[in-house]
């Protein structure tokens, strides 16, 4: 009986070594999973805060060229608003003068 017994603690120990290696390995993965969750969640701030900086350097770039066209159109109507006003002047000297002209001959 005494056999028994023994061979009986002896099972009952191998199952006991059994159990904590497989907690170990169980709080170990558990630990493993953990870390890996932490790092996917900075990994993915790590991207959005990438993403920002992309995005805010792509819409500075389109709202610089867009300032960009528009000044030049603003320029454009400016240099066709300066002919125009050089254009009516021109005209205007010409009428004064040649109502001048004409009152000087009517008179």
């Amino acid at each position: 009986m005494e056999t028994n017994d023994s061979e009986f603690n002896r099972i009952v120990d191998s199952i006991k070594k059994i159990e904590e290696e497989a907690d170990r390995v169980k709080n170990g993965a558990a630990s493993e999973a953990d870390r890996i969750k932490k790092k996917g969640k900075e990994d993915v701030a790590k991207l959005e805060e990438e993403l920002k900086d992309v995005s805010v350097k792509k819409k500075n770039k389109i709202l610089e060229q867009g300032v960009k066209e528009i000044e030049a159109e603003a320029q454009e109507i400016l240099e066709d608003g300066k002919k125009e006003a050089s254009n009516l002047k021109k005209k205007s000297l010409a009428k004064k003068k040649f109502d001048s002209l004409l009152y000087s001959i009517l008179e």
